[in-house]
Order: C-alpha cells, then sequence, then structure tokens
C-alpha cells in the first residue's frame, strides 16, 4: 500500500486531478518555498470570480492542503487561501477586495496569530486611534500580518503591513521545525485604523477556517507517515521474515490505518460543510479529531520503525511534529468549548 493508495476515498474526479498534479508538483521540491503553489493558481481556487479568483470552494482545495501537509510544506497557502482569503471575500469593502486581488494573484501571503481568539481576548476592544503593544506569535513569514480583532464594537479583520513603524519581526525555532515562526512585536501601533473587513460572527468562522486548515494538513502528515511505515515493513527483515508479516506488526498498522482514515473523513467533511449551517460542528470535529487521530498515526509510525524511527536522521519526526502542533493549536479548550456551545440543547 503506497502513499497513492493511502489518499482520501471520496473525492470527485476532478479533485482527483488536482491531487495528481500537487502531488506530482510538490515532489519537485520547494518546500520552503512561503508562496508554494501561487503560481499554480492555488491561491485563487476559493476567491469568487468577481474578486479575481477562480470561484471555487474550499472544499476544491482540500486535496492540495492535505498534500502540502504530506510533504511537510512551508506554504502559506493554509492560512491566506483557506482561512483570510474567505473571510475576506464576505465583506464588500473596497480594502478587502483589494487585497483578495494579491492573494489571487499570488503576491500577498498572510500571517495569522497562532491564537487568534485568545490574542482578540487579550488585546480587547480598540477604538480606531488606539495605539497597541503586543507581543504575537504567529504562522509566517509573510507579506502582511492578518488579526482577527473587535474594533469600534465590530469584530474585524486587520491587516497589518510589515512595513508600518513600530512592527519588528524576529523569527522563532518553533516545536514544529518544518514551518517558519515569527514573533511580531508591536510598539504602539494603531491597530484600528487598519481594518479591512467586518465580518459577522468572526470569531466562530475563524475558528472554523483554522480547525479545517490544520486538520487537513494533519491528515497529510499522517498519511506520509503511514505509508512509510507500510514500505519499511515490506523491506525490514527480522529473524528471516519481513517484519510487516508479524500479526501484532500488522495490527498496529491496521490501527494506524483506521485512525488515518478517520483524520481524513473529518477534516474534508469539514471543508465541504464551509458556507453551510453545519460549518462549526464539523470543522470544529476536524480541529478535535483529525488533529489528535493524525497525532496517533504518527506516533505509531515511529514506534512501527524501532530504534530508527527515533532518529533525528530518519526524518519522522517532521511528521509528528507537524500533527502535533496543529493539535495544539486548534484541539484545544477553545475548540471544545464552541463545539459544545454549537450543538443544540434538549
Amino acid at each position: 500500500m503506497n502513499d497513492r493508495a493511502l489518499r482520501y476515498q471520496n473525492l470527485l474526479e476532478t479533485q482527483e486531478d488536482v491531487a495528481e498534479a500537487a502531488s506530482a508538483m510538490l515532489a519537485g521540491g520547494g518546500q520552503a518555498d512561503v508562496h508554494l503553489g501561487a503560481d499554480q493558481g492555488w491561491w485563487a481556487v476559493a476567491i469568487p470570480e468577481a474578486m479575481g479568483g477562480a470561484g471555487g470552494t474550499v472544499a476544491d482545495l482540500a486535496p492540495v492542503l492535505e498534500e502540502a501537509g504530506a510533504v511537510t510544506a512551508s506554504t502559506a497557502l493554509p492560512w491566506t487561501a483557506g482561512v483570510v482569503a474567505p473571510l475576506l471575500a464576505s465583506s464588500s469593502e473596497d480594502r478587502a477586495a483589494s487585497l483578495l486581488e494579491d492573494i489571487a494573484a499570488g503576491t500577498l501571503a498572510t500571517s495569522v496569530p497562532a491564537r487568534g481568539q485568545r490574542l482578540a481576548k487579550d488585546i480587547g476592544p480598540l477604538d480606531p486611534d488606539d495605539a497597541v503593544d503586543a507581543s504575537v506569535l504567529a504562522l509566517g513569514p509573510a507579506e502582511s500580518l492578518v488579526l482577527p480583532l473587535v474594533v469600534s464594537g465590530a469584530s474585524c479583520l486587520v491587516a497589518v503591513d510589515l512595513g508600518t513603524p513600530g512592527v519588528r519581526a524576529t523569527p522563532v525555532e518553533g516545536f514544529d521545525v518544518s514551518r517558519p515562526w515569527t514573533r511580531y512585536d508591536l510598539s504602539g501601533v494603531a491597530l484600528g485604523s487598519a481594518v479591512v473587513a467586518r465580518v459577522p460572527d468572526l470569531f466562530a468562522r475563524w475558528q472554523s477556517a483554522m480547525g479545517v486548515m490544520c486538520g487537513l494538513d494533519s491528515a497529510g502528515a499522517a498519511r506520509a507517515a503511514l505509508a512509510r511505515t507500510v514500505e519499511y515493513a515490506s523491506v525490514r527483515q527480522q529473524f528471516g521474515r519481513a517484519l510487516g508479516s508479524y500479526q501484532a506488526y500488522k495490527h498496529r498498522c491496521a490501527t494506524a490505518l483506521v485512525e488515518l482514515k478517520l483524520a481524513q473523513s473529518v477534516a474534508h467533511r469539514a471543508a465541504q460543510a464551509i458556507g453551510t449551517p453545519e460549518e462549526l460542528p464539523f470543522a470544529l470535529a476536524s480541529a478535535l479529531q483529525s488533529t489528535r487521530s493524525a497525532t496517533a498515526v504518527c506516533e505509531a509510525a515511529i514506534q512501527l520503525h524501532g530504534g530508527m524511527g527515533f532518529s533525528w536522521e530518519s526524518g519522522l519526526h517532521r511528521y509528528l511534529r507537524r500533527a502535533r502542533a496543529n493539535e495544539i493549536l486548534v484541539g484545544g479548550e477553545d475548540s471544545a468549548a464552541m463545539l459544545l456551545e454549537s450543538l443544540p440543547r434538549g
């Protein structure tokens, strides 16, 4: 069973073609490119045609996002095209439209905070002229830092140009070594004047989008880890037999496969639910279940490689760190509380 056989099986024919194209392109290298996928038009997929995009949905983009996780790419694609762009597209404001055009063209990558909802609580409600001092840990680097905040009593997307006086960006070596992390220190920055879009239900939608992105990314990382494990089991000999021929080993692999399919199914279903009344519960399920299942698969992959799996040279730690970082980003108490609140009462 190779990596292709482990892909999510319920894709449409067009999505399968996209997955094949993404896999081929990503296999050619460039995983460290923050703008990876911009030239292929992937950044424009979920942007309406009237705003310079392709008029697709996040579900159309989902196969690419899983492939990016499988190669542990550093691209800003998930946060720019999967989180920020759909939220900007829900606004009719000119500044939002301008940013969308740049995203669709692949010239604007956005950095997003690791914990957007908590950041908004820490900063608190703002007036347009309020000067803010804050330190923001974000997925980056990029050309713009986009924050979900409350300004003048409304939930707003705030886009901070990184050339703004008082903004200092410092690269941070994170637990997840496959992605760049940046600490943005803001000193006296008027965030309230950088509003680009007023978005109803912003914080729930932000958490939903992050949950879907992290779920798909984790599913890709888990798929790659399991594919490597199956390959290893077929060539590694123990007592004159292939390691994968032992029943206990087979059972561990089968359990990992079940967890992988759970992660994929929930994450892809959540992508399909974006923009529907089912968006929040499915997205939060992706945040909580897909990331957790993917982490379990990556842990099993390391253990099933024996002592070699725990070595830095094996590279398996990249998948585990990626999946675990996603779980930490979106799978905590914020998502659990929002999921409970979204369920029907009675």
